[in-house]
């Protein structure tokens, strides 16, 4: 038997009310912990590309006081 035929043997056993009670309550729940996940990667985007600003001002208002050569860079 195919694994085609087993997932839709499958589905021919579900029962409808099982089918909603998980959409009514899971996938809210799904959405919601998708939704944390999205803002705090955007928050780690937004605080990664703070501190490269900060590090290149850093280097920048360096270089421009002498202390280092232009085009220098911290590792």
């Amino acid at each position: 038997m195919s694994h085609r035929d087993i997932t839709a043997h499958r589905y021919q056993t579900l029962r409808m009310e099982d089918v909603f009670y998980t959409v009514k309550m899971d996938f809210p729940q799904i959405e919601n912990q998708l939704k944390d996940i999205l803002k705090a990667e955007k928050m780690n985007k937004i605080q990664r590309n703070i501190r490269h600003r900060a590090r290149c001002s850093f280097f920048v208002c360096a270089a421009q006081r002498g202390a280092l050569p232009m085009g220098a860079r911290g590792n």
